[in-house]
């Protein structure tokens, strides 16, 4: 029986896609054979295996050797007896070819509010979920630039479990948002913004309880659509307001109700744990997101369009 034994199998291309290295192509294709002893093939072998590796491999990989091995027994930080994850999204400029804008979508610029449109780039919106205690992307994902971001958050519900707390910013707390969270059992802790709910935007000015429980109910025009989704049409949930050092309120949507239980004044420390996926969510999505679309568009690789230090 005849099997042809692969100069570049999966395994050693994973290898050299996953190195962190700013030198030529062929050098690292030559260091790599090399140190795993195996004969020499050229840049142009490598980058053709490349383009058949599918960006699947990634998120499977991500699950298998990260996420399940941290989750499978209980020896990892939390907050609460609970996971504290985040959500939170970011538009992404991207080379500019014709196969990236029409599969992505532009965006328009100019040079200042007043000022004519300039041009369009191409963009995309990157979405993680993301352990900010442990520091790890559970998922993450990158979608048209005009994406919905309540969209993206939704979809990483699949990623979660009971007992969970999801963190997510001012973009976030809408009626569909709170009432998706609460029919799939989630925890939830979301910062306010001042065009936010009216209970919120009185407790910013200072108004109030620092703990108010609220019953809320969807405006007439979201009805039809909370209907269609088949979520509640009344939800109780909390409102928390916590003063920064800078003197100034945030406030905060929860689900954790039991003032006992999830105290006030712990949520200052609550709030501050957010700022994990402010900071890590650039590395993120380079690294988890922009991999998948490398993969999916082959030119992209190629050295010197974007520095391989950023992906790996």
């Amino acid at each position: 029986m005849f099997t042809r034994l692969r100069s570049l199998p999966f395994a050693v291309v994973l290898t050299m896609v996953l190195r962190k290295s700013v030198k030529s192509l062929q050098c690292i294709v030559n260091e790599t054979m090399h140190g795993l002893c195996l004969e020499e093939v050229t840049a142009s072998a490598y980058s053709q295996a490349r383009y058949k590796l599918k960006h699947t491999a990634f998120i499977e990989l991500n699950q298998k050797a990260i996420v399940d091995v941290l989750y499978q027994d209980e020896d990892f930080k939390k907050f609460w007896g609970k996971r504290i994850l985040a959500i939170d999204g970011s538009k992404i400029r991207l080379p500019n070819t014709q196969e990236i804008c029409d599969t992505f979508g532009t965006i328009a610029y100019s040079q200042g509010l007043d000022s004519d449109v300039q041009g369009e780039h191409p963009y995309a919106l990157g979405s993680v979920l993301f352990d900010v205690l442990n520091r790890v992307a559970i998922d993450a994902t990158l979608a048209q630039a005009n994406a919905y971001e309540v969209d993206l958050a939704i979809a990483h519900l699949a990623h979660t479990r009971c007992g969970d707390l999801l963190l997510m910013d001012r973009n976030y707390p809408s009626y569909r948002m709170l009432a998706t969270l609460l029919k799939n059992e989630r925890d939830f802790a979301i910062r306010c913004s001042a065009a936010s709910f009216g209970v919120a935007r009185r407790m910013l000015k200072g108004e109030g309880a620092d703990s108010q429980i609220v019953t809320l109910r969807p405006c007439a025009e979201q009805m039809p659509m909370i209907r269609a989704f088949g979520l509640p049409e009344t939800l109780t949930v909390r409102f928390v307001r916590v003063l920064l050092s800078t003197g100034e309120f945030e406030v905060m949507v929860t689900s954790l109700l039991d003032e006992t239980g999830y105290p006030s004044d712990d949520f200052l420390a609550l709030y501050g744990l957010r700022w994990g996926i402010e900071i890590d969510q650039p590395c993120c999505l380079h690294k988890s997101v922009l991999r998948k679309l490398l993969h999916r568009f082959c030119d992209w690789f190629y050295p010197g369009t974007i520095n391989s230090s950023q992906f790996t």
